[in-house]
């Protein structure tokens, strides 16, 4: 199966404040920021710090540590079994 993959626009609020809750992130703003455009990456960067274990349930978690006008800063952690991964 591949999954098709696009931006996220305001009909799909529901499920993203769905995900949002069940990983108790924060909403605020979030809703803003779907729109009927697209966005771009500015700049990514990773750094791998541990590698994981086949079985280890990885976790990824994002936070938005700035959001401009239109741009936002997002800050994310990869962790396996709770130890940091990238």
């Amino acid at each position: 199966m591949n999954p098709t993959i696009r931006p996220a626009m305001p009909q799909d609020w529901e499920a993203v404040q769905g995900l949002l809750v069940q990983s108790e992130l924060p909403l605020d703003g979030a809703r803003d920021h779907l729109q009927d455009s697209h966005s771009v990456t500015l700049n990514l960067a990773g750094d791998f710090l541990d590698a994981a274990q086949v079985g280890e349930l990885i976790e990824a978690r994002g936070e938005v540590t700035r959001a401009g006008k239109s741009t936002l800063f997002v800050r994310g952690i990869a962790t396996a079994d709770g130890r940091p991964v990238l």
